[in-house]
């Protein structure tokens, strides 16, 4: 009982992670599945009387039609032949079109949820995008999608596998009763014997699978992340112990699942075995008419040819639904708490934005927990005014343009933009530019203009102007394809002055009122971070500059410090 509630549990979990556009096409899957049972039925039905035919018995029901009389015995052969030809050319036709149907169903089901989940990463509020682990994200999308897939596969799967059972065997049951009786109940007690054995270690091969995804993958993240360290400290031996560690974990893990699956064949197969063996023995012994009997077991035969595989299915499929249960209950909950943490005008399309004239942070206190790391801020900013904000590292810079980006809320005081409380559209009026910023692997053109790309949507204008206003037109220029070349990957193929007058060329075309510069030249030399600075300078925008290098706000009016939870600030 307890086995069927979790089940019905685990199916209401599925459901809810099928889109509404999907739930109507599972019903076209249903019916397919039923036609594909009617169809093997069908196919089962018509062996019995070809092997009569063959073995120069009559058949009953066809002698009622005088034509079928009139035939000679190799016609009437010929006749079962050729219908059972069609019959089985038609069935096969339609079963590979709905496999077709069935894998297309499958496929958009998995692009919808890996759709879904992105879409709700990417639209969460920052403070819980910043406590999720990248590695989590990228498990969750790539890998958990397509176990969940899987679990809904072999639903779908023991569903028409089932239907295909009960047809067989029902009619086996209308030509011999006692023995397929006995079959029946042999195959129930085997699947129930294979559920209770392995139900619980299944289920722990599919947990300790999601933790070692997410390790593997946190793995090659840091590696990657930290490449630079790993050659110049040589310590590749210590990385490379640890990913062969957690592969050599879920290697073990994988091979486990696979003896399950393998084994699990080679026995359904000596069970079938077993019970043609058995049949044989039974129908030799107790009928006068053997040539009756070797169509009956002939059909016995064929029939478990289907019953078989049928049953190596239902049994992988619920060992891959028990080995995805963690999965489908993980990504249920992780949807639920994703939709609650969505930001309600993310995907508004913003208009008639107000021009930024004052923005005020009056008495403002934050905090983690129970730990201040910002109090009795104060700080006000004009149109056009560019302030350079100072500090060292942990200070709580990043935290105060958190807070002035509108990404995070006080714990208390205010902040009022433009004489008003009302801050959903802050962070949609400014341009943010950082060392971290991610270059895309694109070309230059669509690195700036970023996104828009896509719809058609570039203004040409607004393009070259803000390759203009950031000192990149000479280097464009002097470009084999211009605008048009490619930048790779977090610009390796250029310098780290050029990549950096990208992002401000991005920061430029969105025509944000204000730019903030977060640690922007922190890897660039003097020289180059003297350059950029002067252009920056000659841009008719609010601009705040946050660095811990002194050489940044050398030209800059309005310096701030952030230091010991305070903001205090530093004649010029």
């Amino acid at each position: 009982m307890q086995f069927i509630i979790n089940f019905y549990n685990f199916i209401k979990k599925l459901s809810f992670l099928i889109s509404k556009k999907n739930k109507k096409r599972s019903i076209k899957i249903l019916i397919g599945m039923v036609i594909v049972a009617l169809a093997e039925v069908l196919g089962l039905g018509l062996i019995y009387p070809t092997i009569q035919q063959v073995l120069g018995n009559k058949i009953d029901f066809l002698n009622e039609f005088n034509f079928y009389k009139n035939l000679n015995g190799s016609e009437q052969l010929l006749l079962v032949l050729i219908v059972i030809f069609f019959v089985f050319l038609l069935k096969n036709i339609f079963t590979i079109l709905f496999i077709i149907y069935r894998s297309t169903f499958m496929q958009n089901f998995l692009t919808n949820l890996r759709k879904k989940l992105y879409k709700l990463y990417v639209n969460q509020n920052f403070k819980s995008f910043i406590d999720k682990n990248s590695p989590d994200i990228l498990r969750n999308i790539q890998i958990e999608t397509t176990v969940v897939m899987r679990s809904l596969e072999g639903f779908i799967n023991i569903l028409s596998e089932t239907l295909i059972l009960l047809g067989i065997l029902t009619l086996l049951i209308f030509l011999a009763p006692l023995p397929s009786t006995i079959i029946i109940l042999m195959c129930f007690l085997f699947f129930l014997i294979y559920v209770k054995t392995f139900k619980k270690n299944i289920f722990k091969l599919g947990k300790e699978r999601f933790e070692l995804d997410s390790s593997l993958i946190s793995h090659v993240n840091s590696s990657l992340g930290n490449y630079k360290e790993i050659l110049i400290y040589n310590i590749f031996s210590f990385f490379n112990q640890k990913f062969d560690d957690t592969g050599y974990r879920l290697n073990k893990n994988m091979r486990n699942i696979m003896v399950l699956s393998q084994a699990l064949r080679v026995i359904i197969e000596q069970f079938g075995i077993i019970v043609i063996l058995g049949l044989s023995f039974y129908f030799y012994n107790t009928s006068e008419n053997l040539s009756s009997n070797t169509a009956l077991l002939g059909s016995y035969v064929y029939a478990f040819f289907k019953i078989l595989p049928s049953l190596n299915k239902i049994t992988l499929n619920v060992q891959a639904i028990i080995n995805g249960k963690h999965s489908v209950e993980y990504l249920c909950g992780e949807i639920q708490r994703l939709e609650n943490l969505q930001n309600p005008n993310s995907n508004k399309k913003i208009e008639n934005l107000e021009k930024f004239q004052h923005l005020k942070i009056q008495d403002l206190d934050f905090k983690i927990g129970d730990k201040y790391i910002l109090k009795n801020i104060n700080l006000e900013i004009n149109s056009n005014d560019k302030i350079g904000i100072m500090g060292e590292s942990g200070s709580g810079k990043t935290t105060l343009l958190n807070l002035i980006m509108g990404l995070v809320e006080p714990y208390r005081g205010k902040i009022i933009l433009n004489g008003s409380s009302n801050l959903k559209n802050l962070k949609h009026n400014i341009a943010f530019v950082s060392q971290s910023n991610h270059i895309m692997n694109d070309t230059l053109k669509n690195n700036v203009t970023f996104g828009q790309y896509k719809n058609n949507e570039i203004d040409e204008k607004k393009f070259w102007n803000s390759i203009k206003k950031s000192g990149l037109e000479k280097f464009t220029m002097s470009l084999k394809n211009k605008e048009n070349t490619m930048i790779n990957e977090n610009a390796t193929n250029i310098s780290g002055g050029e990549s950096q007058r990208i992002l401000i060329a991005r920061a430029l075309y969105f025509a944000s009122d204000i730019i903030i510069l977060d640690e922007f030249s922190s890897a660039l030399d003097i020289q180059t971070e003297n350059k950029i600075l002067e252009e920056i300078n000659q841009i008719d925008k609010t601009i705040i500059i946050v660095s811990h290098r002194k050489n940044t706000f050398k030209n800059l009016k309005k310096i701030y410090q952030v230091d010991n939870k305070s903001l205090n600030k530093i004649d010029v």
